[in-house]
C-alpha cells in the first residue's frame, strides 16, 4: 500500500490530475445514476400507491351509490301507500290467504321493482300469513322462510336493513348465486315482522365491480365482516388473499396504506377500504410485474448511458490534463535552470490564462520581495500607532459623551439657602416645609456625592426616598410608595441617579393622570453576577405604539421622543459605564401599570475602584 502511494505521488502531474478527476466524475455519475433510478423508482411506486388508493376510493363510491340506490328502492317500495294499504288490510283481516286482487297488485309492485333494478335476480315479500314474489321464477316447493338461512341471519343482526352472505338462492328454483338484501318492518297494528328480500345476482354484481378495474394486472374482491366472499374477479390472487392460512387480511386491514404481498407467485400492492352502506370490505390488488419490468428497462438504459459517458469523459480528462500541465512543466524547467545558475530570472509566457497569471505573479514577486521585506517593519509600527490613536480617541469620545449626559448644575450655593428656609420653617412651626427642605437637601447632597459617579445602592435608595418624601407632601394620599430591598444589596454599588428619573417618570406619566391612588414600589433583585433595580407603578401604563418607540430608542441609542429623555439618559449612562449587555428595559400593560428594570453588574467595594478609575475625574 505504501509502495502504491509513493508511486502515485511520484507519477506525472497529468496522471495525478486525470486519476482523481476521473474517480470523482465516476463516483458522481454512479451517484447520479443511483439517485435518478431511486427517484424514478420512488415516483413510480408512489404513483402506483396513489393509483391504488384512488381506485379504492372510486370503487367505494360506485358500490356505495349502487347499494344505496338499491336500499332506497326497497324503502320506497315499503312506503308505497298502495302497498302499505293492501298489506295492512291483508295482515289485519281474518282471511288466511290473500285474495286474487291483493296478490296481483303485490306481484305487480315487486315486478316493477325487479325490472327497474338491473342487479336484482329475484325478490319476495315474506309475511306471517304468506309470501308474495315477483314472478319470473317459481318458489321452491316446501320453502319455509322461518327455517331458512335468511331467517338465521336476521336473528344474528339487529339492523332493520341488512345483507346476508353470498349463497345459493334457496327460495326460488333457479338456485342462482345471490347476495340477499333484507328489510324487515312491522305494519301498524301487527306485532309480527314482515321481511322484504331482494336477491342481488352475484354474477351481475361481479360484472359491475369489474368495470371499476383500470386494466390488466388488477383484481378486486369484496368480503363481509366474517371474511366470506361477496364477490371477486375470480383471480387466484384474490382467492389466496382471503383463503390462505396466515392472517393476511388482518395485516392489510391494520396497515395505514397499501402494502406489498406475495400472492400466487407474484407481487401485488394491496389496499382496502370499508363500505358505508354495507358491512363489507373492498380489497384492490394491483400487480407490480409490469411496473418492475419498466424499471428494469430504465435501469439498463441508465447503465448503458453512464458507461458511454464515463468513457468519453475519461478521454476528455486525459486530454485536458495534458494540455494544462505542459505550460507548468515549462515553468518548472525555467525555475530549475535559474536555480542552477544561482540567479532567478523572469519567465516569459505569451498567454493570459492561469499559467500566464502565475508567471506574471512570479515576475512581480521577484521585483517586490525585497521592497516588501524592507517596508514590513514600518507598516507594523504605523499600524500599532494608528491602533493606539484609535483607542485613545474612542476613550476620549466615551468620556465626552458621559460628561455631556451627566452634566448638571452645581447645588453648593443652595445649601445655605435651604438651611435658612429650614430654620425659618421650624421657627414658625411649619414642620411640613422643614421636612421638605431636609429631604431636598439630602437629595442635592447625594446628587453631588463629592463628584463620585459610582455610589452604594444604600445611598441611591436614600436619594430616591428623599424625592418620594417631597412628592408625598405634594400629592398626599394620592401617592403611596414601598421599598423592597434585601439588606445584602446595600453594600453593592451602582451608577448614581438611576432610580430617581424612573420614579419621576412613573409619577408624572403614570400616576398623576390616574383616577385612583397611585402606588410605587422600588425593589432590588439579586441574581448571579448581576443586580436588577426596579421601579413599578400601577398607573395608566404606556400605549403599545409609544412603548415600541421608547424600546427602539433604548436599543438604538438615539432618542426620538422628548418625553423619554430621562429614561434614555439612565440607559445610556448605564451602558457607557458597564457595557452594551446592561441597561434599561420597559414592560407595560395599558391600564395596569409599568415596570422599569435597570440591569447592572454585581459591584462590590473592591470592584468599584475599577469603574472609578475609568470615569471619575
Amino acid at each position: 500500500m505504501e509502495w502504491l502511494k509513493r508511486r502515485y505521488h511520484n507519477s506525472k502531474l497529468w496522471i495525478r490530475m486525470a486519476l482523481p478527476m476521473g474517480c470523482v466524475l465516476l463516483a458522481m455519475l454512479l451517484l447520479f445514476h443511483w439517485a435518478l433510478y431511486g427517484y424514478a423508482s420512488k415516483t413510480v411506486n408512489e404513483t402506483l400507491e396513489d393509483s391504488v388508493e384512488s381506485t379504492l376510493i372510486r370503487a367505494q363510491s360506485y358500490i356505495d351509490v349502487r347499494l344505496k340506490n338499491l336500499m332506497e328502492r326497497m324503502l320506497f317500495l315499503r312506503l308505497d301507500t298502495s302497498v302499505e294499504t293492501m298489506l295492512s288490510n291483508f295482515l289485519l283481516s281474518e282471511e288466511t290467504e290473500a285474495d286474487a286482487v291483493t296478490q296481483s297488485r303485490m306481484v305487480r309492485s315487486l315486478s316493477v321493482y325487479r325490472a327497474s333494478e338491473s342487479l336484482s335476480s329475484s325478490s319476495f315479500l315474506y309475511t306471517p300469513k304468506g309470501i308474495f314474489h315477483a314472478g319470473g321464477f317459481s318458489i321452491e316447493n316446501g320453502f319455509d322462510f322461518t327455517k331458512s338461512s335468511l331467517a338465521e341471519e336476521l336473528e344474528k343482526q339487529a339492523e332493520p336493513m341488512l345483507f346476508a352472505p353470498a349463497q345459493r338462492d334457496e327460495a326460488f328454483i333457479s338456485h342462482r348465486m345471490v347476495i340477499p338484501a333484507m328489510y324487515r318492518f312491522q305494519m301498524p297494528g301487527s306485532s309480527q315482522e314482515c321481511v322484504l328480500v331482494i336477491n342481488v345476482d352475484q354474477t351481475k354484481f361481479t360484472e359491475f365491480v369489474r368495470k371499476i378495474l383500470p386494466g390488466d394486472g388488477s383484481d378486486i374482491c369484496i368480503v363481509d365482516q366474517n371474511g366470506n366472499f361477496i364477490t371477486s374477479s375470480n383471480s387466484t390472487a384474490c382467492q389466496e388473499l382471503v383463503l390462505r392460512e396466515e392472517n393476511t387480511m388482518a395485516q392489510v386491514l391494520a396497515a395505514d396504506g397499501p402494502m406489498l404481498l406475495e400472492l400466487s407467485g407474484e407481487t401485488y400492492l394491496v389496499g382496502c377500504c370499508d363500505l358505508d352502506c354495507a358491512p363489507w370490505t373492498v380489497f384492490y390488488l394491483q400487480s407490480t410485474h409490469q411496473i418492475q419490468e419498466e424499471l428494469n428497462k430504465m435501469h439498463r438504459s441508465f447503465t448503458a448511458i453512464t458507461a458511454v459517458v464515463i468513457l468519453v469523459l475519461m478521454a476528455a480528462i486525459m486530454r485536458i490534463a495534458g494540455t494544462v500541465t505542459a505550460p507548468l512543466k515549462a515553468f518548472c524547467d525555467h525555475i530549475r535552470a535559474s536555480t542552477n545558475h544561482s540567479t532567478l530570472s523572469q519567465f516569459s509566457y505569451d498567454y493570459q490564462d492561469e499559467v500566464g497569471t502565475l508567471a506574471q505573479t512570479y515576475n512581480s514577486m521577484l521585483v517586490q520581495i525585497h521592497s516588501l521585506l524592507d517596508s514590513q517593519q514600518a507598516y507594523i509600527a504605523q499600524l500599532q500607532e494608528e491602533k493606539e490613536r484609535a483607542d485613545m480617541e474612542q476613550k476620549l469620545k466615551r468620556r465626552a459623551e458621559l460628561q455631556a449626559l451627566q452634566a448638571q448644575i452645581n447645588p453648593h450655593f443652595l445649601y445655605n439657602t435651604l438651611d435658612s428656609i429650614h430654620w425659618k420653617a421650624e421657627k414658625i412651626d411649619a414642620h411640613d416645609i422643614a421636612k421638605m427642605t431636609t429631604s431636598l437637601a439630602t437629595l442635592f447632597r447625594i446628587s453631588l456625592s463629592r463628584g463620585q459617579e459610582i455610589i452604594s445602592i444604600e445611598q441611591e435608595a436614600r436619594h430616591v426616598l428623599s424625592y418620594l418624601q417631597i412628592q408625598k407632601e405634594r400629592y398626599g394620599d394620592q401617592l403611596n410608595y414601598f421599598f423592597d430591598i434585601p439588606p445584602q444589596a446595600f453594600s453593592l454599588y451602582t451608577v448614581k441617579l438611576v432610580l430617581q428619573p424612573l420614579v419621576e417618570n412613573a409619577i408624572y406619566h403614570g400616576i398623576k393622570e390616574s383616577d385612583h391612588p397611585g402606588e410605587i414600589t422600588v425593589s432590588v433583585k439579586l441574581e448571579k453576577n448581576k443586580v436588577i433595580l426596579q421601579v413599578e407603578d400601577n398607573g395608566l401604563g404606556i400605549p403599545p405604539q409609544k412603548l415600541e418607540t421608547l424600546q427602539h430608542s433604548l436599543r438604538s441609542g438615539m432618542i426620538t421622543d422628548t418625553d423619554g429623555y430621562g429614561i434614555f439618559n439612565v440607559n445610556e449612562r448605564v451602558r457607557l459605564y458597564f457595557g452594551e449587555e446592561y441597561g434599561l428595559k420597559l414592560e407595560s400593560v395599558p391600564g395596569k401599570g409599568t415596570v422599569a428594570s435597570v440591569t447592572i453588574p454585581w459591584i462590590t467595594g473592591k470592584e468599584r475602584e475599577r469603574y472609578v478609575s475609568d470615569f471619575d475625574c
